[in-house]
Parts: structure tokens; sequence; C-alpha cells
């Protein structure tokens, strides 16, 4: 199970996007304020406390960081694991849509300016992780199908 590539690419892209818990997506800057994006929603640097809650990115946000370790323990099901990887795939698109819409609908009520952070850039490495599991996973699946034929 640890031995296989694919397995370390599901840990290490499920603790990148786990990574999100103290890493900030974006900084938006008003005239008088700062908001920080989390996963969570929308931070007012200055109160210290939540102005918005996003619901829906923190359930995508809970999807992406479980369904990578749910897959490593299926190694023998193969074809679920390469299915939980475009599952994970999609649900990081989602985050990602999701925090933009969530951007852009604060920045048409408020004039803000958009800083971005590193925490941007964890989801689109985690796509990147996700697909290059997919791939070695589908390569096992490939050997232990020409295995099979052989015999």
């Amino acid at each position: 199970m640890l031995q296989r590539i694919q397995t370390l690419y599901l840990i290490i892209a499920s603790f990148i996007v786990a990574a999100l818990l103290k890493i900030p997506l974006m900084s938006l800057k008003t005239d008088t304020e700062i908001l920080i994006l989390h996963y969570r929603g929308l931070f007012d640097f200055a109160t210290k406390e939540y102005i918005t809650t996003n619901l829906v990115g923190i359930i995508l946000f809970v999807f992406i960081v479980f369904i990578p370790l749910i897959a490593i323990f299926l190694f023998k099901n193969r074809k679920l694991q390469m299915k939980l990887c475009n599952y994970g795939i999609i649900f990081n698109v989602l985050f990602l849509i999701d925090m933009a819409y969530y951007v852009f609908e604060a920045q048409s009520q408020v004039k803000l300016s958009l800083h971005s952070e590193l925490g941007l850039l964890l989801p689109v490495i985690s796509i990147i992780l996700l697909f290059l599991a997919k791939i070695n996973i589908k390569k096992d699946e490939d050997l232990i199908r020409s295995v099979d034929r052989i015999r």
C-alpha cells in the first residue's frame, strides 16, 4: 500500500489541501479594512471574526481533504480509486470556482483590491497530484490485466 507512488501522491494531495486550515486563499483590501478569504469565508483582520461563512466552501473542503485519504485505503479496488481521484479533481475545481464566485460577489458589493496568497495554489497542486495518482493507478490496473492475460 505505502510502497506505491500513487499512495504518496494521494497523501501529499490531502495534506496540501489540509494546510488551508491555516493558510489563507486571498487578501482583500478596501480603503478602510483588510479582509482575508479562508475556506470558511471572509475574515475581518481588524475585528478578528468572520464576516460571512461559506457553507459550500466548508463542505467542498471536507470532501477534498478526505477523498484522497479514503482512496488510499481502497488499494485493492483500483477502479474505485480512479473514480475517487476523478471526484477529488472535480471537487477541487468546484472549490476554486466557489472561492472565485465568493470573491467576485464580495467585489461587486464593495470596491476591493485582490492580493493572491499561497493558499490559492494549493488546490491546483492537489489537482495535479490527484491526476498523477490516477495515471499511476491506471498503470497498475493495466499491469495486473496484462499479467492475468498471460496466465
